[in-house]
């Protein structure tokens, strides 16, 4: 199958035993030399990495189970039939921000720069 006919989606897992960003790096080092892996988001208050993929979630989940942190697909959703601008999302990397009080700052800043 061609890699434009594999579909894109979106995946979320929760993970139970990640708790602070090397853990979050950990991980980041066994997914990004997966070619169908287009981004990682980590939510480290809520325990859960969002990944933007291609292909089933499967081969994810084969990488993150020898992590022993516990990794579970909560929820995976096809992004293929979803038309361009009804969405949009951007990712920023922030290298010093290591806990959720400044993940949680960072959120409620853009929320009101937003409105």
């Amino acid at each position: 199958m061609s890699e434009s006919n594999i579909r894109r989606r979106k995946s979320i897992f929760s993970i139970p035993k990640m708790d602070c960003t090397s853990d979050g790096n950990l991980i980041r080092m066994a997914l990004n030399d997966r070619d169908n892996v287009e981004s990682l988001s980590f939510g480290l208050r809520n325990r859960e990495l969002e990944a933007l993929h291609r292909g089933e979630t499967n081969e994810i989940i084969s990488r993150l189970e020898p992590l022993k942190l516990g990794a579970v697909l909560r929820e995976s959703m096809d992004l293929s039939s979803m038309d361009k601008t009804e969405h949009r999302e951007s990712t920023f990397y922030i290298p010093k921000m290591d806990c959720p009080s400044e993940e949680n700052l960072i959120r409620w800043h853009t929320a009101t720069n937003l409105l």
